[in-house]
């Protein structure tokens, strides 16, 4: 009978420990720092995956992030010569890295520039929680105005902000939608893929129409 292994990762695009290689090789390839050690006994790595969050500043968040069905990192883009707004998104979700992107040019979202982008990705981001039937995810930003006009902090006056806080609203209706700000262009590996989508985006040979209205 073959050995069984558990593969603990400390530092990856996702926490955990893992019952197989292909797993742990999804979390850890291509991450900048990778932390992962491979073990026989699953309470071992367990064990040794709690000790090596408990010495990052960075426990308490990442600890959290286990909690969650998925997580999303979402980014906005605009270009005022092209008229177009687009969004970029990298979700982690069932030991996979998932990316899209889409471009828009709707009238009444244009004058919002890269917010209405940012908001596309949100949406997306829940949408795809919503079709997969998840129960949790943790929406990674860097405009605040994704988290605040959800939580109240920023009231949505205009037509297109109140259809992202109902829509938004009513999401959390079926499933745990939390959110973190990051700051834009810091360095963030997740965050800096999703910018490279949303600029990836202007590209496509398709305009999509807007995810609420």
């Amino acid at each position: 009978m073959k050995k069984k292994f558990y593969y603990a990762v400390a530092k990856g695009y996702k926490i955990g420990v893992f019952d197989s290689w292909i797993d742990c090789k999804l979390q850890i390839e291509g991450y900048k720092g990778s932390v992962y050690k491979k073990f026989d006994d699953n309470k071992e790595a367990l064990k040794w995956l709690e000790y090596n969050l408990s010495m990052s500043d960075d426990y308490n968040e990442m600890k959290s992030n286990i909690e969650y069905d998925a997580i999303a990192y979402i980014d906005g883009s605009y270009k005022e010569k092209e008229k177009f707004f687009t969004y970029g998104v990298v979700i982690q979700y069932d030991n996979k890295l998932l990316k899209f992107k889409e471009k828009f040019n709707d009238a009444s979202w244009l004058k919002y520039r890269n917010v209405s982008g940012e908001i596309m990705g949100a949406i997306k981001a829940i949408k795809f929680a919503l079709e997969n039937k998840l129960k949790s995810i943790l929406i990674v930003h860097d405009y605040e105005g994704i988290h605040y006009w959800v939580n109240g902090n920023w009231k949505a006056k205009n037509k297109e902000t109140k259809a992202y806080y109902n829509f938004m609203r009513d999401s959390q209706k079926s499933m745990k939608i939390n959110f973190k700000w990051v700051k834009g262009h810091s360095n963030d590996e997740m965050n800096d893929l999703a910018d490279e989508l949303a600029n990836e985006a202007y590209s496509l040979n398709y305009v999509s129409k807007v995810l609420v209205n």
